[in-house]
């Protein structure tokens, strides 16, 4: 082969006398694309199989690379050997311009390669693209690169079909551009690749992709790992299926229009720390990297400072090892995860639906004034949701419909079917939580400041599913329709439990509270345990209990079950107002004094006395008062020796009985508000 001339062709653009060709001279100072056919055909005939090619800066239509890789093609007899593909030495197209369409499909690349738009066998050579310019669509299916592809600040104008392709010592794409859509479906990135700062402004599609580590991949820029820091996807991304067996970067993408990685495996570490996506899906991903990198520097999976403007799906995603998410994302999805490892998620968001979360790690998730769906969950390390009352630092909380005001909470909108075993609450809003179905109710820990809802009158605190079952008896309550009003009807598609549930929810919630020292709480839900107890004869599902009802019914009207002081206080002064009407009126009787009146003077007889009995009047309204009260407190010293009729020793009885109940009851209630 021709010595080629270092020097750059001479021949003028045609488009600018004035700018030179500057590709790398083949014969007399011109490239290959400028040689007039009989220099060309000198020069191809003079190239053997597996010759070393330097076409730098070389323009090449689809003619002129068919001829170069005919060439380079085993001959018999002068014609190419039919079946045969062109085999190259170390082939130098660096800043080339491709002009026509390239197609390797099926081709072998034994070494670093760099090529396109033939079916080419490739042993033992050097491919090199960087710098490339390839404006027709590339076609690379099925190749298998054995060396080294280097396709850094190429630039693709058209489609670039890269399925099925096996990359024995990696890719780099660093800083590439493509224009056209992007496929690496079913590729193999044996050492490693790089996509750092490349430029996708189609769709980029890595289905069923596989990134494996092989010890000793040397010569790779990153072996043994995958870089795709600060790459742009501005049509979406598609990495479903993808197998990241070693440490995978995607620090600073931006995934302008989505990113699948639905059915992913991420074997090792993962970065995705200050990444931009539009929306992302990773249903089905599994994330099982811990261990620390040398390449990378991390310990676990990051979505640290990451920003969603739509939302992120991770539902059924499997994490074996340690996920940490740190960011902005709307609408987050983590149904059905399997969590047998770590995760942890602190985000500013609208909605996080963590329903059927299941497996034996940790789960903690710190939001920012989210709606928080925590259902049917069953964690068996532990599983922790804290609202955070100041916004997250360094997340733009901007475009996000909240907060209405600072130190807004995050609220929990559902724990049905969710093992509360585990379960911690802290500074979480309560007021739209649906309990029902819970299990192991009474063994929630609620730390903080956990809020509930509260009835029309703002007295206690109540349960979302009380408000729903008295609302849904506000027909049937036609004749008390006031006491109903003000109570919230339940949401489409929210059954109404019954007053028994309620009961037990009540009761298994005030043990809760009662756990974490919060009396006042407990206290309000006792109150609605026996509410629920009183107004079980209004649900169709129970009948009425007489004696029990009623019994119920007297001790909320005297005292609210023992919470009410004001009920109680009122109660006593009432009754000791109509036993002061009582005594004053028929209880007292007239009560009578012995005196001696002298007889009249007999002649010879001494003054005698006469004892008569001098009936004195009742006693008064004062006294009556006062003997109400005495007896009212008298239950353990006997009351003033005023005269009684019957109806009077009646009512005396009844305040020993009751007047010392009530100041008790006042006294309970009292407590039940100051105790700690």
């Amino acid at each position: 082969m021709a010595t080629p001339d270092v020097s750059g062709c001479q021949q003028a653009d045609p488009g600018d006398p004035a700018v030179l060709c500057g590709a790398t001279g083949a014969v007399d100072g011109r490239c290959l694309a400028h040689l007039n056919p009989e220099q060309r055909a000198t020069y191809l005939a003079a190239l053997t199989p597996g010759a070393d090619i330097d076409m730098r800066g070389v323009t090449f239509s689809y003619e002129l690379l068919q001829q170069l890789l005919t060439a380079l093609t085993r001959r018999r007899r002068g014609r190419p050997v039919t079946g045969a593909k062109a085999k190259l030495g170390n082939a130098d197209f660096r800043g080339a311009i491709f002009t026509g369409r390239v197609n390797v499909n099926k081709a072998t690349f034994t070494k670093d390669a760099d090529v396109r738009d033939v079916n080419l066998n490739f042993r033992d050579v050097t491919f090199d693209f960087r710098g490339a310019t390839f404006t027709g669509n590339v076609d690379f299916r099925g190749a298998t690169f054995t060396g080294l592809a280097d396709f850094r600040e190429a630039t693709f104008a058209g489609d670039v079909d890269c399925s099925g392709v096996t990359f024995a010592m990696g890719a780099v794409c660093y800083k590439a551009t493509f224009t056209g859509r992007v496929d690496f479906s079913d590729a193999t990135f044996v050492g490693g690749a790089s996509f750092g700062e490349a430029t996708f402004t189609e769709r980029a599609d890595f289905d069923k992709a596989t990134f494996p580590e092989v010890p000793g991949s040397g010569g790779a820029i990153f072996p043994g790992g995958t870089d795709f820091s600060h790459v742009t996807f501005t049509k979406g991304a598609r990495f479903a299926g993808v197998t990241f067996t070693v440490g995978v970067m995607f620090y600073g993408a931006t995934f302008s229009d989505g990113v699948g990685f639905d059915g992913a495996t991420f074997t090792a570490h993962a970065n995705f720390d200050r990444v931009t996506f539009s929306y992302a899906l990773f249903r089905g991903a599994t994330f099982s990297g811990r261990q620390r990198s040398r390449n990378m520097n991390l310990t676990a999976t990051g979505f640290n400072d990451v920003m969603f403007s739509d939302y992120a799906d991770f539902s059924h995603a499997r994490v074996p090892g340690a996920v940490e998410m740190r960011g902005r994302v709307p609408r987050l999805f983590l149904e059905g995860m399997e969590v047998d490892g770590d995760l942890v998620v602190e985000v500013a968001a609208e909605t996080v639906a963590a329903t059927r979360i299941r497996g034996a790690g940790r789960v903690t998730l710190r939001v920012r004034a989210a709606q928080v769906d925590a259902s049917e969950a069953a964690i068996t390390g532990s599983f922790t949701v804290q609202g955070l009352r100041e916004p997250i630092q360094g997340v733009d909380e901007s475009g996000l419909p909240y907060p209405a005001h600072p130190g807004q909470l995050a609220a929990v909108t559902s724990l049905r079917g969710t093992d509360a075993q585990h379960l911690v609450l802290t500074d979480v809003d309560l007021s739209r939580c649906l309990f029902a179905g819970m299990h192991r109710v009474d063994q929630v820990r609620l730390d903080g400041w956990c809020a509930f809802a509260f009835d029309p009158r703002g007295r206690r605190q109540v349960l979302a599913e009380e408000h729903h079952w008295r609302a849904s008896r506000a027909a049937l309550a036609r004749t008390a329709w006031r006491a109903w009003r003000g109570w919230t009807s339940a949401p489409e598609g929210v059954g109404v439990v019954s007053s028994k549930r309620l009961e037990v929810l009540y009761r298994q919630l005030r043990t809760a509270l009662e756990n974490s020292k919060n009396e006042p709480g407990a206290a309000d839900f006792y109150y609605g345990e026996m509410e629920m107890r009183r107004l079980s004869h209004r649900d169709p599902t129970y009948p009425a209990r007489g004696l029990e009802r009623l019994v119920l019914t007297a001790y909320w009207l005297l005292s609210g079950y023992g919470l009410r002081a004001s009920r109680a206080v009122t109660a006593l002064l009432v009754m000791i107002g109509l036993a002061t009407l009582g005594f004053a009126t028929v209880g007292f009787s007239h009560s009578s004094t012995t005196a001696y009146q002298l007889l009249p003077p007999a002649p010879g007889r001494t003054a005698i006395y006469q004892q008569i009995d001098i009936q004195a009047p009742r006693p008064g309204w004062g006294t009556a008062f006062y003997h109400a009260i005495d007896s009212s407190t008298s239950l353990l010293h006997t009351p003033g020796a005023e005269p009684l009729t019957p109806y009077g020793q009646a009512i005396e009885i009844i305040l020993r009985l009751l007047g010392p109940l009530l100041l008790g009851l006042a006294i309970l209630a009292v407590r039940g508000r100051v105790k700690r």
